[in-house]
């Protein structure tokens, strides 16, 4: 019997503008992830710590993969001539945080 996917196990790819939805272990739907230069997955992955890409862990979450998160999502407006005013929920997400006390391990 196959079963249906959970909703609750996905979330919006985090692009500015774009709905697909994505699991929640991965930080943009294919297309975006893939216009990234390799210089910013390589951010992404360093920041993450071998852990899954995911924000929805706030737990988790680190100055570090923040910056990165930033860096990704304001390549990826650029590349589609949005203009970002900088109150975009996606983007401040990742600006404006508390951030953890200690690292991810």
């Amino acid at each position: 019997m196959i079963q249906a996917p959970n909703p609750h196990n996905f979330q919006e790819c985090n692009a500015i503008k774009c709905t697909e939805k994505v699991r929640k272990n991965a930080f943009m739907c294919n297309a975006h992830w893939f216009k990234l230069p390799d210089r910013l997955r390589a951010l992404m992955f360093k920041a993450s710590r071998g852990r899954s890409i995911n924000s929805e862990l706030p737990k988790e979450v680190t100055k570090e993969y923040c910056i990165a998160a930033s860096k990704c999502i304001r390549y990826i407006a650029q590349d589609e001539g949005i203009t970002l005013a900088g109150d975009e929920p996606k983007l401040v997400f990742y600006e404006h945080r508390e951030f953890t006390k200690k690292p991810m391990r």
